[in-house]
């Protein structure tokens, strides 16, 4: 292994070879019986341990959280080495798509924190690329909306060979760049629910007994499940395309907004069926009244996200309670949070567990530079004020036409910023964070 560490890789790939040791009988060692789950923690918890020895924090295996064998899911790897796994392989068809789902739900069941799976199934299907266009379409924006993005397997992958129009293409891309604006919100997520030995996914259908654990008999009322706390996947499954939803409680919170549209809100108890979703729309929803970190430069052309950016996402603002979010980083993290006042007006506030030098970006709509204006020694106070309306304006925008309010080279352990009333999907953009 050190060879090969030493090339500079960050992590392995191992595989889910563990149950071969069934077809060995009684297996022993060196001690004498070896049993499967003796075995399994020792060839993944090996691999990881001794790269992260050499390698550091940063390194990482992937492999199988809960896969199936023969007629029963098994729990592959120990869940403390997962945090890239995959549920192994599947067939190239919206049936593999379902079963790959039922290991995303064992596999949550089980406590493993962050997984995802083969896009577009691992195994050969048929034709010259392998699966159908709606098929790998579905399956991606799956894997948008799962703590891992991971496309590969047999035939074709490759977006641009499933038409000459570069239709999946462009809505590839799309998603893809989706993920990467998630990855806060991954960070966080996967990093609370590894502290609490739980997943980052929280399936909505009940876990029941038992017999779950036999593939024939596991049948389930839905595949629906949030992504952290605030985020609602309903995956796409059949084709034409078809998803029925009953949007959940969480914590009190009775209302979910379409992630693509902010004038779309559902209360929880209600169940809609959304049908015949056209291939560039995928439904989920994220908790209305909540901050969702986000970052919201990515460029895809450069393949590199812009990591000292981060945007909070607030969609119907909750006028009963603050919404603090822990964001975490590689490096370290923030709190930020938010109140509405007696006036209407928003109370946000940043911090930070050391001195924060960041530049702040407030973009608002709809939103115009007549209505807003910013104080005049941002960047020597612990507290800068935006009043909206007012009418001191032009000289705070870097352009007449532009929606933008930008603070820059602010230093300050607390940062509070004070908006007029904020209509749905107001956006507040902080970069770039540098912790020392």
């Amino acid at each position: 292994m050190d060879k090969v560490l030493a090339l500079g890789i960050d992590g392995w790939k191992c595989d889910g070879t563990d149950p071969f040791i069934f077809k060995l009988g009684i297996p022993r060692g060196h001690k004498g019986i070896v049993t499967h789950r003796e075995y399994a923690n020792s060839y993944y918890g090996d691999f990881f341990d001794h790269t992260r020895s050499v390698v550091g924090d940063s390194a990482l295996i992937m492999s199988r959280p809960v896969d199936g064998i023969d007629f029963v899911f098994l729990d592959f790897s120990p869940q403390r080495v997962v945090f890239s796994g995959w549920v192994g392989d599947e067939d190239p068809t919206f049936e593999g798509l379902e079963n790959a789902l039922k290991r995303y739900l064992q596999s949550a069941w089980a406590g493993y924190t962050n997984f995802g799976s083969d896009i577009g199934g691992y195994r050969t299907g048929n034709g010259t690329l392998g699966r159908s266009k709606e098929l790998f379409i579905r399956w991606f924006q799956l894997g948008a909306f799962s703590p891992l993005m991971e496309n590969g397997g047999n035939k074709e992958h490759r977006p641009w060979m499933f038409d000459s129009t570069n239709e999946t293409l462009n809505i590839y891309k799309r998603y893809v760049s989706i993920h990467y604006q998630l990855v806060p919100y991954l960070y966080t997520t996967g990093t609370v629910a590894y502290e609490h030995q739980r997943s980052s996914i929280q399936p909505l259908a009940p876990h029941q007994s038992f017999i779950n654990k036999l593939i024939d008999d596991f049948k389930l009322s839905t595949y629906n499940c949030l992504l952290g706390s605030d985020i609602l996947v309903c995956p796409i499954i059949t084709n034409p395309a078809n998803v029925h939803v009953t949007f959940p409680h969480v914590d009190g919170n009775d209302s979910w907004v379409a992630w693509w549209d902010s004038s779309l809100v559902y209360h929880a108890g209600q169940s809609i069926s959304f049908n015949n979703i056209s291939l560039e729309n995928f439904t989920v929803f994220h908790r209305s009244g909540v901050l969702i970190p986000l970052r919201n430069h990515y460029t895809f052309d450069k393949m590199v996200p812009d990591e000292n950016h981060i945007t909070f996402l607030i969609d119907q603002p909750d006028s009963v309670k603050a919404h603090p979010v822990q964001v975490r980083d590689k490096s370290n993290g923030l709190v930020a949070s938010y109140n509405l006042q007696m006036d209407g007006s928003l109370l946000f506030l940043v911090t930070a567990h050391s001195t924060l030098s960041i530049k702040l970006t407030i973009r608002q709509s709809p939103f115009t530079p007549s209505q807003a204006t910013v104080c005049n020694s941002c960047s020597s106070t612990k507290t800068c004020q935006v009043v909206y309306p007012d009418e001191h304006i032009a000289k705070s925008f870097n352009s007449p036409k532009s929606n933008l309010i930008r603070f820059e080279n602010v230093h300050t352990d607390e940062f509070s910023l004070h908006l007029g009333k904020v209509p749905c999907g107001a956006r507040v953009e902080i970069l770039p964070l540098e912790f020392k």
